[in-house]
């Protein structure tokens, strides 16, 4: 199913409330409309009716009070008046009453007995002759002088009320087209807001059309009079596109990079074996052309399984199993492993550490420990002491890694953590390394959300230093 546009969603949502709200006000200024043109005229009603009662009460002759009474009630100045009766409860004969009032008095007999029960004001909507008016029927206790023998008085009085009903229907008509006319007109404004709210939206989109992998850098997310509310978007746009740019000049880089530490030893391997079989040799040279071989394979193939490595870190990261490492026996282990290539070189490890748990994937902190001291025993000088110490400060782990070799320059310090990179004292194939266990290290590290650096100097020698969290989610 096709969804609807974002706009057309919002637009949809704001005229349906736009819509909603005109239906309530309309309803709610035609209700009260109608009931002050009816009040209007139950209010006249009333008024006939309590004049017909105190002339009544006048000192006037019986005879006089009816005439003055059918004069009123019968004005034919006034052409809203429909018809009246006024009778006694206990007698059949009107003691007055138009000529009309039989057709609205049969109109009146459904609701006879209603009155009975009401107040002594009873108001009705009846249809007379196809239009509406409204008729008051009321009742009052008999206190009139002349007739002091009767009961209950009877007043019944209809007026028209197809001016009301018109001038209603009127207004109901007025209500509808000004309802359609605001409808119409908000669906426009919204249509324009968003249009011109949308615009900075259009803008980026136009922006990313333009993007690609050569002019990522150069290009700058600006959108000129953007709202305020855009702007964190705008912003975290801009910061999205720098880190996709350095993460893609840093690819390309680790591609060449490695292509080009694969190419050596390759190439190295193919000029062996093209000495070796460009004429016939002795048995020394064909066996120093295969460890040549052999020596440069391992070479190879250990750059291979870094590379490896350092790919499935990010593949990993999310599925890393964490448990409680003894970080002292972690150390031991690794100190073990290289205590034999640190005896060739007469160097001495001292380690200087004591009892810390640390939550982590012991695998991957053994490696990171493992290329320190490795790198250690590479780059320092022979018949030295690697001093390894671990330690708790404040809420930190403290690890450190000591060697007197202190060759690394200042300017190369910021360097000497990123893939492929090797000092100048280093940059040949007989050390063995291709750059990428410092890389190895650091990544493994900050996946612990730890932190490494390095001091290095004449000196005092050569420092790595490793920090990681006490506690570790």
């Amino acid at each position: 199913m096709k969804t609807l546009s974002l706009k057309l969603r919002i637009g949809l949502c704001i005229t349906a409330m736009t819509l909603l709200i005109i239906i309530v006000l309309s309803a709610v200024a035609y209700c009260e409309f109608k009931e002050a043109l009816v009040t209007s005229l139950d209010n006249r009603l009333r008024s006939d009716t309590r004049s017909v009662i105190d002339f009544m009460a006048t000192d006037e002759t019986p005879d006089e009070k009816l005439r003055v009474i059918n004069l009123i009630l019968s004005s034919d100045t006034d052409s809203h008046r429909l018809g009246y009766g006024i009778w006694f409860d206990d007698e059949n004969e009107y003691l007055a009453r138009s000529d009309s009032f039989e057709k609205i008095n049969k109109l009146l007999q459904t609701h006879s007995k209603d009155v009975f029960q009401k107040g002594e004001h009873t108001f009705y909507t009846i249809d007379y002759e196809g239009s509406p008016c409204r008729v008051i029927w009321a009742r009052y206790p008999n206190t009139l002088q002349g007739f002091s023998d009767k009961s209950m008085i009877n007043i019944v009085v209809a007026l028209s009320g197809k001016n009301a009903w018109h001038e209603i229907g009127e207004f109901l008509r007025l209500l509808l087209i000004l309802g359609g006319i605001t409808l119409w007109v908000t669906v426009g404004l919204v249509m324009w807001v968003l249009r011109w709210g949308l615009k900075p939206v259009n803008y980026i989109a136009g922006q990313m059309d333009d993007i690609s992998s050569g002019n990522m850098m150069q290009l700058e997310i600006d959108i000129p009079g953007s709202p305020e509310e855009l702007q964190p978007f705008v912003i975290a746009w801009g910061k999205m596109l720098k880190r996709l740019s350095n993460s893609m000049r840093q690819q390309k880089q680790f591609t060449a990079d490695a292509s080009h530490e694969l190419r050596t030893p390759l190439a190295i391997i193919k000029s062996t074996l093209q000495i070796a079989r460009f004429k016939k040799r002795s048995a020394e040279s064909y066996e120093s052309a295969i460890d040549q071989c052999l020596e440069d394979t391992m070479r190879l193939e250990k750059l291979t399984g870094q590379l490896l490595e350092l790919a499935r870190f990010d593949e990993e990261s999310a599925h890393l199993q964490y448990k409680d490492v003894d970080l002292q026996e972690l150390i031991a282990n690794a100190c073990e492993q290289y205590l034999e290539t640190a005896n060739q070189k007469k160097q001495t490890l001292i380690v200087n550490t004591c009892k810390l748990n640390f939550r982590c994937n012991g695998d991957h902190i053994l490696r990171a420990i493992s290329n320190l001291i490795e790198n250690a025993i590479k780059y320092g000088p022979k018949e030295t002491d690697i001093l390894i110490g671990l330690k708790q400060s404040d809420n930190a782990i403290i690890l450190t890694i000591h060697d007197e070799g202190g060759n690394i320059s200042s300017k190369e310090l910021d360097s000497v953590f990123d893939r492929f990179y090797r000092t100048d004292t280093a940059r040949n194939h007989k050390s063995g390394g291709a750059g990428l266990g410092l890389a190895i290290t650091k990544e493994i590290i900050q996946r612990h959300d730890g932190k490494i650096s390095v001091k290095s100097s004449p000196e005092s020698g050569t420092d790595f230093v490793i920090t990681l969290p006490m506690s570790l989610q």
